[in-house]
């Protein structure tokens, strides 16, 4: 019996851009059976590390300090707190589908610092802009424009969802990738990585534009020198990525992928989805 029969997925609250929901059970079919913690390197919305559920514990990183904050705050937050939270600030700004009022609540974040700015504030913005992007400019002020939609059914379902239900421990933490160099891993140990995908047109692709860091066939490079490093020491990953996308193909991983002699599990779908794994 797979995990995903037994226990039931549920979606993240936060729309985030290459999230792994609706591949959840493609990955689950090949995780192995014997895992202590689980590391969701690139954790993004928490789409992978939350629903992975055959662990002791579960370690989510991302290295975006406002995802970050946010995903913490909404995992370890109560339903009832968060969704007064959200309908006390659609009430004070009057915000609606598509509303002007949306860039008085943008003034009003952007006016703070950004150590002094609530995750949950981010969230609600998020919820009625652009479509759902995270967007930042260089001085960290957040410019996505307003968008058609905002706090919905579906939305208030994933929220009730989303948060610790059962046994497993969680850990949050905000670190760098190569700080997982450094890392004291076990043999029963996981680590799971999706990073951005070198050959598409991802939002947090070109990070310099959107006031983070962007990726590179450097940064590509570092990263896949990092799994090598893993593989040698005899700790087990699992990558998510494309090797082919439209009319491009990632080369280094390509190479990369040969040159070690890792299995590729690839899913049948337009995206050309892969997992890379070394057990």
């Amino acid at each position: 019996m797979s995990i995903s029969s037994t226990y039931k997925n549920n979606e993240s609250p936060l729309n985030y851009s290459g999230g792994k929901f609706k591949i959840l059970d493609f990955i689950h079919e090949n995780l192995p059976q014997d895992i202590d913690t689980f590391y969701d390197v690139f954790g993004g919305g928490f789409n992978v590390g939350s629903n992975i559920f055959n662990c002791k514990k579960v370690v989510y990183n991302d290295y975006n300090n406002y995802v970050f904050a946010l995903v913490k705050k909404l995992w370890e937050s109560d339903y009832e707190s968060v969704l007064r939270h959200i309908e006390n600030r659609v009430e004070e700004f009057g915000l609606s589908y598509g509303s002007e009022s949306y860039y008085e609540m943008r003034k009003h974040y952007n006016s703070k610092r950004p150590e002094d700015r609530n995750p949950l504030d981010l969230y609600v913005l998020i919820l009625f802009g652009f479509q759902h992007q995270i967007r930042f400019n260089k001085k960290h002020d957040f410019n996505n424009p307003v968008g058609k939609s905002g706090l919905n059914e579906s939305i208030k379902e994933k929220l009730l969802n989303f948060g610790k239900k059962d046994d497993r421990d969680f850990e949050f933490i905000n670190q760098d990738f190569r700080k997982f160099s450094t890392f004291n891993f076990s043999k029963n140990d996981l680590i799971y990585c999706d990073p951005p995908y070198l050959i598409t047109s991802a939002a947090y692709n070109d990070g310099g534009k959107r006031g983070f860091d962007g990726w590179d066939e450097k940064i590509e490079k570092e990263f896949l020198a990092l799994l090598s490093k893993l593989n040698s020491n005899g700790v087990r990953f699992m990558l998510s990525n494309v090797i082919y996308h439209k009319d491009k193909k990632n080369e280094i991983l390509s190479d990369w992928i040969e040159s070690n002699n890792f299995k590729v599990k690839t899913l049948d779908s337009k995206r050309k989805e892969i997992l890379v794994i070394n057990y």
